[in-house]
């Protein structure tokens, strides 16, 4: 018998990956599903996993500091905007993994490299 979903949790473990509970239904970059389970699934935080968006534990072997050091600060401080014709896009890099799907294809609205 599956048990009634719980609501969605998302635990930073230390120095390791983001543990995930309570139904949550994971993406990779593409926007193709990788997994919807009541289960936990650890999700890599350190950027070294060979089995994106799992962990395979290379935060063991290449150790990986985890401390918290996010930017409390407002999103209207944090953000650079850039105004077309009838739109604006807002670029926040400091909540950003630095993995390039945002800006690779997007090299004309973006300035990269700034």
């Amino acid at each position: 018998m599956v048990s009634e979903p719980t609501g969605p949790r998302i635990t930073p473990t230390e120095n390791g990956p983001y543990q995930v509970s309570g139904w949550v239904p994971v993406h990779r970059a593409d926007g193709t599903p990788a997994a919807e389970t009541e289960e936990e699934v650890y999700l890599c935080r350190c950027g070294g996993s060979s089995n994106k968006p799992y962990c395979d534990d290379t935060h063991v072997r290449k150790p990986y500091d985890g401390t918290e050091a996010a930017d409390r600060g407002t999103t209207e401080s944090r953000r650079d905007v850039y105004d077309g014709d009838g739109i604006a896009i807002y670029d926040d890099r400091s909540i950003c993994a630095h993995i390039g799907n945002c800006t690779d294809n997007l090299a004309s609205v973006f300035k990269l490299g700034v």
